[in-house]
């Protein structure tokens, strides 16, 4: 099936091809509202005379706060800086907040009198069909909804062209069940169709991407970031998503976790399963003596371990099946905006807005940890075909996207 998204300025205004500011959208998901603005630093004298002062009054609020409200949160560490969108020069921030606040966020833009500036908003995710008509009728905005799978895809190809301020945002591990020689290595994006892209949300789609215009969801699973954040948070008591992270670092998932090796005595040498792969996700569990000596981080990093070890292992299946290599994009239902992916669209008289498909699921440390240790998780997760350039990648290797 094939799939389109709009290019950069094929929504371009007709006439003199620069687009009224502000340029900004938004990723409306099941858990967090994930926007990114654009920030022009080419305004030529006559522009600044002919900005209205709401116009600058918003360009302020959102560039000199980092914090909006009690929990909207500009990371400023994964700001873009000088890049060039249709023309323009200027930096890209990136902010979110949690989906269930998104009534405030309404409200706030009818406060700022959004809609003197604007008429319609570039929107994806499935918020924006299901907060389509509170725009429409508390802030008088229109949303131009666009499917968050094309932003996904079209977003990646852009991230990755641009890259992060100079570094590559595509990488891999090498030597990743090896925890002392475990390297992140860079990769460039060349060639790499056919591809499947794994995208870790609040739930996960796993697409098979053949060109930049042609895709199919092969599947997905419903155990995502979603399930890591609310597990933590019934077990631990948690109240966030970086608390949950943090927690998870410091634990040990082998005491909650049943090995190989628990079972076998050491590797299973007959099918190569080594004795420290998970044979059963809380298997220790039945066991009152090892409940009582497990602690919270433990559960935390155990949590973290079943949900990625399920993601490899579907990724890595399909990737088989559909010959072709593994992407993850990671995107969590309380994204810390590491890995995330832009889709540039354009409306007649909007001019910009940038769709943020997917901001990032903070796998800075746990996650990376995850794919050092166990080789049946993301690690590993596709053969590649034969007939490919043995060169163009490494052999068995999963690719991930996230800021530096």
């Amino acid at each position: 099936m094939s799939h389109h998204c709009h290019t950069p300025c094929s929504l371009a205004a007709s006439g003199s091809g620069h687009s009224a500011f502000p340029w900004f959208g938004m990723d409306i998901g099941g858990t967090l509202v994930k926007l990114v603005y654009f920030e022009p630093k080419d305004i030529t004298a006559e522009e600044e005379l002919e900005e209205v002062e709401n116009l600058k009054s918003i360009r302020r609020y959102l560039t000199s706060n980092t914090a909006y409200g009690k929990t909207g949160v500009r990371d400023v560490h994964l700001e873009l800086h000088n890049l060039t969108i249709c023309g323009r020069t200027g930096n890209l921030h990136f902010i979110r907040f949690p989906t269930a606040a998104m009534h405030r966020f309404i409200q706030m833009g009818r406060d700022k009198h959004f809609s003197s500036l604007h008429t319609t908003l570039c929107a994806t995710g499935g918020g924006a069909y299901k907060f389509e008509n509170d725009f429409r009728t508390m802030a008088d905005l229109e949303l131009l909804k666009l499917d968050e799978l094309d932003c996904l895809i079209q977003g990646l190809l852009y991230i990755d062209s641009v890259g992060f301020n100079g570094h590559p945002e595509c990488y891999y591990f090498e030597n990743p069940s090896d925890t002392q020689n475990c390297i992140k290595s860079p990769c460039c994006l060349d060639n790499l169709f056919p591809m499947l892209l794994v995208n870790i949300g609040s739930g996960v789609s796993l697409l098979a991407v053949y060109t930049k215009d042609n895709y199919k969801r092969v599947t997905g699973t419903s155990l995502g970031g979603g399930t890591f954040l609310g597990l933590c948070c019934l077990l631990t008591g948690c109240e966030t998503f970086e608390e949950a992270l943090e927690m998870a670092s410091k634990g040990d998932s082998t005491n909650v976790d049943k090995l190989v090796k628990d079972i076998y005595g050491g590797d299973y040498q007959r099918f190569g399963l080594q004795g420290s792969a998970v044979a059963s996700s809380f298997g220790h569990m039945m066991s009152k003596e090892k409940r009582d000596s497990i602690s919270k981080e433990d559960l935390a990093r155990a949590t973290l371990v079943t949900i990625t070890n399920n993601i490899g292992s579907i990724a890595r299946m399909c990737a088989v099946n559909e010959v072709c290599y593994v992407f993850v994009c990671v995107c969590v239902c309380v994204c810390v905006c590491v890995c995330f992916c832009v889709c540039i669209c354009m409306l007649s008289t909007a001019a910009v807005s940038i769709c943020l498909a997917t901001l990032g699921f903070s796998t800075v440390l746990p996650c990376s940890l995850v794919i050092k240790q166990h080789c049946t998780g993301l690690s590993g997760c596709t053969e590649h075909h034969q007939s490919r350039n043995s060169q163009q990648y490494p052999e068995n290797k999963c690719f991930f996207f996230k800021s530096h």
